[in-house]
């Protein structure tokens, strides 16, 4: 009588555990999953912005504010505020990743989020001509620093999961 019982039992606990290990093994794979795809979108921004220019197209326009030059704004075709579209899709996943990971994360797109803020703005002809050159000098130096600079550390990162 207790030799199918603990049969029984047994094989629940076996069937629980392998479920158990196969959970685990499907949230890492998802995890890293994520983990490449938001990778791949970081290091591509960066690299698109370096293609076309733009810090120096930016630059090259607060020289002229600083000038006093107004006379045109700069913009971006097709640029928005939201966030990329790997982002945008998986925010719902971070939470697959180590909380350190998702800080940075959320840090690294809220950054360039703000700057792609700013720079409609900018763009737009909102900003007040006395505010163009800080917002402008502000902006540059966010990507330099928490955007561009981090860049690659968070790739590799990611990457690592």
């Amino acid at each position: 009588m207790l030799t199918p019982l603990a049969g029984v039992l047994l094989g629940a606990l076996i069937v629980h555990f392998s479920n158990a290990k196969l959970e685990q093994r499907r949230g890492k794979l998802d995890a890293r999953a994520l983990a490449g795809m938001l990778a791949a979108e970081i290091g591509m921004t960066i690299r698109h912005a370096e293609r076309r220019g733009y810090e120096e197209y930016f630059r090259h326009f607060l020289e002229r504010f600083d000038a006093g030059d107004f006379s045109g704004m700069p913009s971006i075709r097709g640029m928005d505020d939201r966030l990329p579209e790997i982002a945008a899709a998986t925010v719902d996943r971070l939470g697959l990743l180590a909380s350190e990971l998702i800080r940075d994360v959320v840090s690294w797109y809220g950054n360039l989020r703000g700057i792609k803020i700013d720079l409609l703005e900018l763009g737009a002809g909102i900003v007040p001509h006395d505010e163009c050159a800080p917002l402008l000098r502000e902006v540059l130096d966010i990507w330099v620093k928490d955007v561009k600079a981090t860049a690659p550390s968070l790739v590799e990162r990611l990457r690592h999961i």
